[in-house]
């Protein structure tokens, strides 16, 4: 997908902050529906269960919501391939909204950066001029930022 044909989420509505999109649980209905109105995929995620509690594990959930394969281990490298076979062959632009990183950050900080820069990080490539070929993603991350100093 050109950069052309790409959706900028800050335009469309003010309850998206920029990237990380952080935001309050109350606002994730009126967020979706302004991306399914764009034409988006959305692929709900829950990362507050006590059993998601590294990088590893929220790249698991995220795989098993978006019905990738999970067989053996779920890491980086394999997350990065299956996620990116996924936006080729589907074609259509996909947000993931993965509930419950704020549990994450309360439990385990490094493993909240690791799993938001690493998601982030993967995004930015994609949208990369070298793959032209990928649908759009991004990520909201839906919680209670304003206990940590946000303004979710």
């Amino acid at each position: 997908m050109s950069d052309a044909m790409r959706v900028s989420p800050q335009p469309l509505f003010d309850l998206l902050p920029l990237r990380p999109h952080l935001i309050a649980p109350e606002h994730v209905e009126a967020v979706n529906g302004r991306f399914a109105d764009e034409g988006f995929r959305i692929v709900t995620v829950r990362a507050d269960s006590q059993h998601v509690r590294t990088v590893d594990d929220l790249l698991g959930e995220i795989s098993k919501a978006l019905g990738l394969s999970t067989e053996g281990p779920v890491n980086w490298p394999a997350f990065n391939d299956w996620l990116g076979d996924l936006l080729v062959d589907e074609g259509k632009p996909l947000v993931i909204v993965v509930h419950g990183l704020d549990a994450i950050l309360r439990r385990n900080v490094q493993a909240y950066l690791q799993c938001v820069h690493g998601l982030l990080g993967m995004t930015e490539a994609y949208r990369s001029p070298e793959y032209p070929e990928l649908a759009q993603l991004e990520y909201v991350f839906p919680g209670a930022w304003a206990k940590f100093g946000g303004k979710a």
